[in-house]
């Protein structure tokens, strides 16, 4: 899948992430609308004072 973002400004960044492409893993194209996903950010704890993030998520059809 393939992320646009959404509204925000340059200086303050983007409000929101929608998909904006989708696709099985033999290429066959699946509809965005036909999906919706969740994304769970994790701070990296390992270094004091880093402002390091790991990102993952999960796609469901709706």
């Amino acid at each position: 899948m393939r992320l646009q973002l959404r509204g925000g400004t340059r200086h303050e960044g983007p409000e929101a992430f929608e998909l904006s492409d989708a696709w099985l893993q033999d290429g066959t194209p699946v509809p965005p609308d036909a999906l919706t996903f969740k994304l769970n950010t994790l701070a990296d704890r390992r270094h004091s004072g880093s402002h390091y993030w790991i990102d993952s998520g999960s796609v469901y059809l709706k």
